[in-house]
């Protein structure tokens, strides 16, 4: 970047000549004043726009859990951490539920609900309340389960549910089926909520590119089952076309996103992770100058949705 100043010429109106002599100290202290100064407003100019871009940004918020067992407590960490990791940072609750001046007992989600409500019919403004859980199955067994709701008007615009984990699940175990339900219900909101400017700037986003994948090794029900969750799924999914299948377990497509390259592998990987795969045994995930491929090692399954396959 080039700047060009124009030199500026001082009139005194005087019948005395006057004359103005500079010292080169003098003048390199200024010369250096003014670029300093000039920088500075360049700065400001490119950081303020982003600063404008993060206000425009609407709150999202997750409630509290609803249990004060360790592994509701801990899954709230990772559900936290997760939305983080997508560039998605949560506002504290508190904040909002201390401008709220009223005789409610903050009894409850229904509670908790009710003062948003009021909060962002009060103000004119909007925001996400995200509501999770671990929900009881049969055999003891957990289902994660994740709820978004646009606020003030409480329409739902996200519900999902990861695969069920036991109850004495580890906490790499709480991170995948966070990981996992998070994505999913991103996706989710960017689907239903056109009307609201919430992940401007999302730190998994980028400019809209392609990817040719191969997926190698793995059965048509797997090759059907990884599609569609990439399809339905991931964030930033705009189209996808198969480009060349030779055989059964092999089959090349141009996928077709926004979502940057080192998300997508992530998103891929955690998903097969929660299928009871493991990274560098059962499969491996390779890039390079976009491409990408996804290959089955050593004869393994995804989980058992294609048993019977």
């Amino acid at each position: 970047m080039y700047f060009s100043s124009q030199r500026s010429e001082a009139y005194v109106v005087s019948s005395q000549k006057i004359k103005i002599s500079i010292s080169p100290k003098a003048w390199l202290l200024a010369k250096t004043s003014s670029a300093l100064l000039m920088c500075i407003v360049i700065c400001f100019l490119i950081v303020l726009p982003k600063a404008h871009a993060a206000e425009k940004q609407i709150p999202v918020f997750l409630a509290p859990a609803h249990e004060v067992s360790r592994i509701d407590s801990l899954f709230a960490r990772e559900i936290e951490g997760a939305f983080i990791n997508l560039g998605i940072y949560l506002t504290d609750i508190r904040a909002i539920m201390s401008s709220v001046n009223d005789k409610t007992t903050l009894n409850g989600q229904s509670a908790l609900f009710d003062k948003l409500i009021k909060h962002f019919t009060k103000h004119g403004s909007k925001g996400i309340l995200i509501d999770t859980s671990l929900s009881q199955i049969e055999d003891q067994r957990l289902m994660p389960v994740l709820r978004a709701v646009a606020l003030p008007s409480g329409r739902l615009i996200s519900s999902v549910a990861s695969l069920d984990l036991s109850r004495d699940a580890m906490r790499d175990e709480l991170r995948i089926a966070a990981v996992s339900i998070v994505r999913r219900a991103l996706r989710q909101i960017q689907d239903n909520t056109s009307d609201l400017d919430w992940a401007k700037g999302a730190d998994w986003a980028s400019k809209e590119h392609v990817i040719n994948i191969t997926i190698e090794n793995f059965n048509i029900c797997e090759q059907n089952y990884i599609l569609e969750e990439m399809e339905i799924e991931f964030p930033g999914f705009i189209s996808m076309d198969l480009v060349n299948s030779t055989q059964n377990t092999y089959a090349k497509y141009n996928y077709l996103t926004t979502a940057k390259n080192q998300r997508l592998t992530k998103w891929l990987q955690i998903f097969l992770m929660e299928h009871q795969m493991m990274p560098g045994r059962d499969f491996n995930i390779l890039y390079h100058k976009k491409k990408l491929r996804l290959i089955q090692e050593n004869g393994a399954k995804l989980g058992t949705v294609c048993n019977a396959s």
